[in-house]
């Protein structure tokens, strides 16, 4: 039976070998998957180093374990922040352009009241 220092160890090599693949990636959204999948790895990892003497872990296996967790931290970092430029927030004369032609539309696409009901004679009104 392979022994929880062994699964999370695996964990580890998974979660390094997504992040390779996320940098490989030329689609955006099986780039992002990959980095799910390796976050999903660390937070195994995460959970095992909880409660390390009730899954059997032996102090260098701890040790061990803790380097590589922080060993994939960085590396899903730098992944982030080398996809993060990629999405930038609007200019302002972009921003009110895009904000101008969306009033615009919106006054467009209103519906105007339309009185479709007769009026009644109010009762005790007389004319």
């Amino acid at each position: 039976m392979t022994s929880w220092f062994e699964f999370l160890r695996i964990e580890a090599d998974l979660a390094m070998s997504f992040i390779a693949a996320a940098r490989n990636h030329s689609n955006p959204a099986n780039s992002a998957r990959s980095l799910g999948n390796a976050r999903k790895a660390l937070a195994e990892i995460q959970l095992g180093l909880i409660k390390p003497a009730a899954r059997g872990l032996s102090e260098d296996e701890v040790l061990f374990l803790e380097q590589r967790r922080t060993e994939v931290e960085s590396a899903l970092e730098m992944s982030l922040s080398r996809t993060l430029p990629a999405t930038i927030a609007p200019s302002v004369p972009e921003f009110d352009t895009i904000w101008r032609s969306g009033s615009s539309q919106a006054r467009f696409t209103m519906a105007t009241p339309i009185c479709s009901s007769v009026r009644s004679p109010v009762a005790g009104v007389r004319s």
